[in-house]
């Protein structure tokens, strides 16, 4: 939709078809856009009415993460990078919010088995994964520090919950989570404890050796057990059974995935962390680093290949099939980048196209038109557009001054004549000013010879 705005705005004007292009994908375009979408889950026009806050604003995750996302992947990779997505998609809502735990080294989550049912005839009804954006959004509701809920849900590394009934239609809630690092778990559980006791006034019964008992005065209980960055915690509108909530936590198993050992076979810890040479892999994503990537960084996967130097301060450059991007002194000097598939090129010399840019575009909603336009100093030293029908302008200094031409309609200096612009035809000057009209060959053909040499210098 956003790749649409240019041409639905530009009114088929080649010039303020690339001022839109040129800045709605600039880094501050991008970064202004990143911006707004990724308040949109915090907004107020997530909720809905009749519609619990916490489900609302989940609903709204995608539109803020997702966009972020997909464009940081074209940025890199383009449409070609996008494909491969789209077959291989994310398994879980961290590896959208984290976008290179999707794909250059995969955070695939832990795999949680919860049972079907628990000692005492708890049978199953239903069962879900939370996942990070999940957690976020609930603490974030629960404390109204939607920044807050990010943070503590920050290191999620899979989670499984399960909601069991009883007898009598007493209800029992299991859930079961892992995290990367023992802080971010212990994080989690504080935060927890912290949100059943806002929601339910809970007290703390007992708190020692990893395990947290709680009571609150509505009749609720439960049960926290940590082990390192595993966390298990259950819940109950029955007291009584709360004796047996270590068997039930028993119930559970973690499976770490098992690409996680094939991984780790095929990357030594002392050729992936050499500080002088280091080589990586995972899946189909190689990454070969000297002096910790701060030197050189070559990438390439099954849609294409990466290059930098330097951090790319001294050169930068992408290619899959259709797309390309180069660019020399970290894009002050030289910046290009085309994509065949979306019928898109710019190249520019020195920051944003001072010193000179040419740009092209296959126009979305007129099948193969292509508008370009190749402007010197800003278009103030001289600017050349096609409109995509066989159109040319042609300006050279600012507004025209030194040479216009529009069409079959041109100015030269102080003289303007109409007619098709062929060197031979008979061309009617007029001297715009005191001079009378006359038909001057020699100034005719010296008009055109310019023409034509501005045109093959763009």
């Amino acid at each position: 939709m956003i790749e649409a705005i240019p041409a639905q705005v530009g009114g088929g004007s080649p010039y303020t078809y690339f001022i839109l292009w040129n800045l709605i994908h600039s880094g501050l375009g991008e970064s202004a856009l990143n911006y707004e979408l990724s308040r949109v889950w915090k907004g107020q026009d997530a909720l809905v009415a009749g519609v619990p806050e916490t489900l609302a604003r989940t609903e709204a995750m995608p539109y803020s993460f997702g966009y972020t996302f997909c464009t940081e992947v074209m940025r890199n990779w383009g449409l070609d990078g996008l494909d491969y997505i789209y077959n291989h998609p994310p398994v879980s809502s961290a590896q959208v919010m984290h976008s290179k735990k999707c794909w250059e080294w995969r955070d695939l989550p832990v795999q949680i088995n919860l049972p079907e049912t628990l000692p005492g005839g708890w049978k199953q009804v239903s069962a879900d994964s939370v996942g990070e954006a999940g957690l976020a959004v609930l603490f974030a509701c629960q404390f109204k520090g939607l920044n807050r809920g990010l943070e503590l849900a920050r290191g999620w590394d899979g989670d499984h919950v399960a909601l069991f009934e009883g007898s009598g239609g007493h209800r029992l809630l299991l859930w079961a989570s892992s995290w990367d690092s023992t802080n971010a778990a212990g994080r989690y559980v504080g935060a927890w404890v912290k949100e059943r006791q806002v929601a339910h006034q809970a007290a703390i019964a007992q708190n020692s050796g990893g395990r947290i008992e709680w009571e609150s005065p509505d009749g609720r209980a439960g049960y926290i057990r940590r082990d390192g960055k595993r966390v298990v915690m259950l819940e109950t509108d029955n007291r009584a059974i709360m004796h047996g909530a270590k068997t039930f936590a028993c119930e559970v198993t973690f499976t770490e995935p098992p690409e996680d050992a094939v991984r780790a076979a095929a990357n030594s810890p002392l050729r992936r962390f050499n500080p002088f040479w280091s080589w990586q892999k995972d899946g189909d994503y190689a990454i070969t680093r000297s002096l910790g990537g701060l030197l050189t960084r070559h990438d390439r996967n099954s849609v294409g290949a990466a290059d930098r130097v330097l951090l790319g301060l001294l050169a930068e450059s992408r290619r899959t099939t259709s797309f390309r991007k180069w660019k020399l002194g970290g894009g002050w000097l030289v910046r290009h980048e085309s994509e065949a598939r979306r019928g898109i090129a710019k190249t520019t010399l020195l920051p944003w196209g001072v010193l000179a840019s040419h740009c092209s575009a296959r126009l979305p909603q007129a099948s193969g038109a292509t508008i370009t336009r190749t402007s010197v100093l800003w278009g103030l030293g001289a600017a050349v557009t096609s409109d995509g029908e066989g159109v040319h302008s042609v300006k050279v200094l600012p507004f025209g001054l030194l040479l216009q031409r529009d069409g079959s309609r041109a100015v030269f200096g102080s003289c303007s004549w109409h007619g098709p612009l062929t060197p031979r035809s008979g061309r009617s000057l007029r001297r715009l000013g005191a001079f009378p009209p006359a038909r001057y060959s020699n100034l005719e053909h010296a008009c055109f010879a310019s023409e034509e040499q501005i045109g093959k210098a763009t």
